[in-house]
């Protein structure tokens, strides 16, 4: 015991000496990891009752799976996983709670995330973990996630249920993603000191977040693709991008960094490159917008409004001069947050992407036999706002959209990514 905790003593000093080019140290470590909050249900869970024998459980949105393994139980036990906000910085998406909670298990049961493009604005899929929330109000990263890019999988083992997440070991944030022709904002890399365990290989508990690198030869090729400048620091830690005097031919524009000895002390991940390549995305907007990327190609709308009437809010824009089009749809009048759901109930949303004349792709599907499956993500209204006789709506979106082609037992789903930014103007009915 006591040469492990040498170990983990001189673990922790990588941290707390860790210097930059200058020779000064960095930001003193925690000696714990930072306690949050707990999140608060957003959204429904999902249930099942499994005994012995085993079985599985999914998410509608297919974000979260549990396979409890023969054994693992001694009894018939109710599962679910309940999507709640999630209080971990820097993660993409809601965390789950996963019940009961507390509940331990004789067999280890797997836990797969999966994720999509959306995920990575501003991190990158070799920068992800899966982590989970304690008693205690720590969140701790899990070393030995599994990571899957092709299947876009996070894989871990667990033995209890708390709240889970992923977690980015790196990420930019950005001080602003729109901005008019000359104006700027800053770009910093972000990451949080990880607290090394007792036991190699163990959660690792995540502090507050601070720059992610002291040394700044770690830190590589600061990039601006399309138009505008960049301004980086001499740390290399941060950077100013200023947009070009004129909305760009190409929206959005790209800033991208290169990050070298990415891995955690103890962290050993097959197909780890010891590098990630962190991305993000600004618009140069003009007083409307409606940008949209579909399968992660970026499509700038025209002929973008939007209605109300007493069932809610329809926002509208063409895909260029093509008959491809993008709608969504808000089953309410206010600023918030509007999940998918398969039907138009209240405070939910619908988001359709048209690829051509009949060829229409929608946030939900039936498969055969099985539970509906609805797309995660959804709209926010960010910001209603009136200058003088004209209204303008503000917002974001993402969702997996699904197109079924033939029937059951034959059916085929054929799937695709989208996101968006839009600010429109309203229009007359």
């Amino acid at each position: 015991m006591k040469r492990m905790a040498i170990y983990a003593l001189l673990l922790s000093g990588i941290y707390s000496c860790r210097k930059n080019d200058s020779g000064q140290t960095g930001p003193t470590p925690p000696e714990h990891g930072a306690v949050r909050e707990k999140g608060i249900p957003a959204g429904d869970a999902v249930h099942a009752k499994i005994g012995p024998a085993g079985g599985t459980l999914a998410t509608t949105d297919g974000r979260v799976q549990i396979e409890i393994p023969a054994g693992a139980v001694t009894k018939e036990t109710d599962f679910s996983i309940q999507p709640v906000s999630n209080t971990l910085p820097g993660s993409p998406g809601k965390s789950y709670r996963l019940l009961p909670e507390g509940q331990t298990f004789a067999q280890p049961v797997k836990l797969t995330f999966h994720y999509d493009d959306a995920d990575l604005a501003n991190t990158s899929a070799q920068a992800l973990y899966a982590a989970f929330q304690g008693n205690d109000g720590v969140w701790k990263m899990i070393p030995q996630t599994t990571l899957n890019e092709t299947d876009q999988t996070l894989k871990v083992n667990t033995t209890h249920f708390s709240d889970w997440a992923i977690f980015a070991e790196f990420y930019l944030e950005v001080g602003s993603r729109e901005l008019k022709p000359k104006g700027a904002t800053t770009i910093d890399i972000m990451s949080p000191f990880l607290l090394a365990p007792l036991t190699p290989g163990a959660p690792m508990e995540i502090g507050n977040h601070y720059y992610a690198e002291e040394n700044a030869k770690n830190i590589r090729n600061w990039q601006v693709f399309n138009e505008g400048s960049l301004n980086v620091a001499a740390n290399k830690r941060q950077s100013t991008y200023t947009a070009p005097n004129a909305i760009p031919s190409h929206n959005p524009v790209e800033v991208s960094v290169e990050i070298y000895n990415i891995l955690p002390p103890g962290v050993s991940r097959p197909s780890a490159t010891g590098k990630v390549v962190l991305l993000t995305r600004i618009y140069i907007v003009d007083e409307t917008y409606f940008f949209a990327e579909i399968n992660g190609v970026s499509q700038s709308l025209t002929s973008i409004f939007y209605v109300e009437d007493d069932q809610g809010i329809t926002i509208n824009g063409n895909i260029g001069a093509t008959t491809s089009s993008i709608m969504l749809f808000l089953a309410g009048h206010n600023t918030g947050h509007y999940p998918y759901n398969m039907d138009q109930i209240a405070n939910t949303g619908v988001a359709v992407y048209n690829a051509r004349p009949g060829e229409g792709y929608v946030p939900a599907y039936s498969p055969c036999y099985e539970d509906d499956v609805i797309s995660p993500g959804g709209i926010t209204i960010e910001k209603k706002e009136k200058s003088g006789d004209v209204e303008y709506v503000t917002g974001q979106f993402t969702a997996t959209v699904y197109r079924e082609e033939g029937q059951c037992p034959g059916l085929k789903i054929i799937k695709k990514s989208i996101s968006g930014r839009f600010r429109v103007i309203r229009k007359s009915e």
